[in-house]
Formats: structure tokens, sequence, C-alpha cells
């Protein structure tokens, strides 16, 4: 199957949409619009920045302010999306954001916000979510060149984080939460549960579950490599969407 363009989301023989555009959530993929979101998406045939902004049509209607605090350095939940302009056709405004300078402003999750009060209506989140290294550029790039315990993670999901969320976040704002589940240590079986690792029921409700299948051609290099593990090997991230109570 061919892999999805932006012809197949937005109906046009151009890449660059004609204004003006109006969301139509009842419209289906091929038309400006989008239809509602399968909750388990292949990877083979949609990337990442189109399972984003698939999942944030559906939910939240521009026009709407979105705020990401962990845009990383190549962007990948949106950097397509704006450099070909699509997210102002649509009428999003994107405030990108990092711990390092990639993004317009220079911010920490784990700290207070440099927003005002319901400022915002989307917070797309996507912290480091596993133990796991990366002894590479890309591992520096992210800060997850170094292992981190369990409950490091975890203090990326804590009550404090999503209660500055809350507080940022307008009436019916929304939280597009990024995590994978993992093993700790890896060669073991003790799993521990994205699901279980946040803490946002006080500010915050689920409406929505979004599982990720990534496709990588190295796939069944890696599972002949794992062969000997005593756990599966992980293939999907999940998109959790959060409401503002």
């Amino acid at each position: 199957m061919a892999r999805r363009n932006l012809l197949d989301y937005f109906g046009t023989k151009e890449v660059r949409i004609p204004l003006p555009l109006k969301y139509n959530s009842s419209t289906p993929f091929g038309k400006v619009g989008v239809q509602s979101p399968l909750t388990v998406i292949d990877g083979k045939d949609i990337r990442v920045h189109e399972v984003v902004l698939s999942i944030i049509m559906f939910h939240k209607e521009p026009p709407a302010v979105i705020l990401d605090p962990t845009c990383g350095k190549e962007n990948h939940q949106f950097r397509p999306w704006i450099e070909q302009g699509i997210l102002d056709k649509l009428g999003y405004e994107y405030i990108p954001c990092d711990i390092k300078p990639y993004g317009e402003i220079v911010l920490d999750v784990l700290s207070s916000l440099p927003f005002r009060d319901e400022s915002a209506d989307i917070i797309v989140y996507d912290p480091p979510f596993t133990p796991n290294r990366r002894a590479d550029e890309r591992g520096v790039d992210y800060d997850i060149a170094k292992t981190r315990t369990p409950e490091e993670v975890k203090i990326y999901y804590s009550e404090s984080v999503f209660k500055e969320f809350h507080r940022v976040l307008k009436t019916d704002g929304i939280v597009l939460v990024k995590g994978m589940d993992y093993y700790y240590p890896k060669n073991t079986d003790n799993l521990y549960l994205f699901i279980e690792q946040l803490e946002y029921k006080k500010y915050f409700k689920p409406i929505a579950l979004y599982i990720y299948r990534f496709y990588y051609r190295g796939i069944p290099l890696l599972r002949y490599r794992c062969k000997h593990w005593k756990r599966p090997l992980i293939d999907h991230i999940y998109y959790l969407v959060l409401k503002k109570r």
C-alpha cells in the first residue's frame, strides 16, 4: 500500500491548501476535514505528523492555539505542516517550546510555564517516556543520552505537570499525551504500563486513547537480536487525549 500524503488528507492537487478553509468533522479523508480517527493506527500507512494533526482536528476545531512544550529539535509532529503553512491555513496558531532553544520559547515542563491562565486550546506533550538511552546525536538533542529510572520517567507525568497544563488551557481544552509501555531493566519481564504512570485525574478526564504502531524496516533485525530476551518487542506508542475538568 502506498504511503499517504497531503493529497489524501486535503483533496487538492497542490500541497498548498486554497483559502478559505473550513473545518468539517463529518467530511471524510480526501477532502478538507476528518472523520473519527481509528483507535489503532498502522504506521506503515501514515506518519506521526499526520496522526497528530488528524487527532487534533477531530477533537478541537480551529481557530485554536496549539502549545507544544516539548517540540524537540526535529519537530517530527509538526514540522511538515509548518513548512507548508498548513497549520496557519487551517486556523491553528502553533507555539513550539522546549527545554533547549529549539522553538520560540525555552521552558521546563517540570516548573511553571511562562503563559497566562487559559491561553491555549491544545497542549501536545511528548516528554522522554522510556528509561532507555540513545547513544547517538539524537540522544543528546532530546536529552535521552542517559538511562533514567522508572521513577525519573514518571516525574514527567506527575500531578504538578498536569496542574500547570490545567491552568494554561482554556475551558474544554485538551492535552494530547504521547507515551509508551516499557520493560525495565531491558532484558526482564518487568513491564511498566504507560497509563499507570500518569497522575492527571484531578485535573483532566480521558476521552480517547490511540495506539500507533510504528513501522521500521529494521524490526526483523531487532527481533533477531532480541531473540533471547525474556520479553516481547514493543512496537507501538500511545496518544492519550485528556479533556480539562
